[in-house]
């Protein structure tokens, strides 16, 4: 049997790092894994932090979708 990747992802300078494949959409089809995350703060304090995340995890991309009041 294929083990699925973890769910939560440990990195010291991301907080709540999370893998979001496996969820069912509400068309039936299922999220794949290791192609979206989503996280608390991200605390980039340096580029070879930044560089961990794309090498660790493949990151391409951060959107950050917090509303005005919440930054």
């Amino acid at each position: 049997m294929k083990q699925l990747p973890q769910r939560h992802i440990e990195i010291e300078f991301v907080s709540n790092l999370r893998d979001l494949g496996g969820y069912r959409t509400r068309d039936g089809r299922q999220v794949a894994w290791q192609r979206l995350y989503r996280s608390g703060e991200l605390r980039h304090e340096s580029l070879s932090q930044v560089l961990r995340l794309r090498d660790e995890i493949g990151l391409g991309a951060v959107l950050d979708l917090r509303g005005t009041m919440e930054i």
